[in-house]
């Protein structure tokens, strides 16, 4: 018994598949950066978004990352994600730029992942129960308008200040479905 342990001791980390690059992200260093909670040219279904920025000066790897709200949305990373220094990733609920509103996304939430309310929401990005960053939104506090996505303003690059509504603006960039966003750019 000591000796078929000893063997798949020594086997096991051979046969494990290699850890992807980049680290883990520390709270703070991925920051909520656009939100489209209510597209006008596309359906809810199919194009809303949300950006998220590494506002570290590493790679951060977003593999085990969840992307969900306080009710019942969650939109785990189940797949090596990197997002170098400096650079956004996009979560969609739909890859086609034909119906998400003309963008490819760096990643696909399925099923009730990803449902923004119109109302109000939260985003939390939580990895293995700490949250790293969070956004809770308001339609009276907020610049909420259809077929505009929030964008954050870039001085405002922050997971403290990312909270304050006055930090976020309607978008004024028209996207080829006729919303206005900036998704990944």
């Amino acid at each position: 018994m000591i000796f078929q342990w000893t063997i798949l001791l020594l086997i096991s980390p051979l046969m494990m598949p290699a850890m992807p690059a980049g680290r883990p992200p520390d709270p703070g260093e991925l920051v909520i950066t656009e939100i489209m909670v209510d597209p006008h040219a596309t359906k809810d279904t199919y194009g809303e978004y949300l950006e998220v920025t590494n506002v570290s000066d590493d790679p951060v790897q977003l593999l085990g990352l969840i992307v969900r709200d306080h009710d019942r949305d969650w939109c785990p990373v189940t797949r090596p994600l990197l997002v170098p220094a400096g650079r956004a990733v996009v979560f969609a609920r739909r890859w086609e730029p034909s119906a998400n509103g003309g963008f490819f996304p760096s990643y696909l939430c399925t099923g009730h992942a990803l449902h923004l309310k119109n109302d109000r929401d939260s985003i939390v990005l939580d990895w293995y129960g700490v949250d790293i960053d969070e956004v809770t939104y308001r339609a009276r506090e907020w610049p909420l308008e259809p077929g505009k996505a929030m964008e954050l303003d870039r001085s405002c690059y922050d997971s403290a200040i990312n909270d304050e509504p006055s930090a976020w603006a309607r978008s004024r960039t028209p996207m080829p479905s006729g919303d206005f966003g900036t998704p990944g750019k």
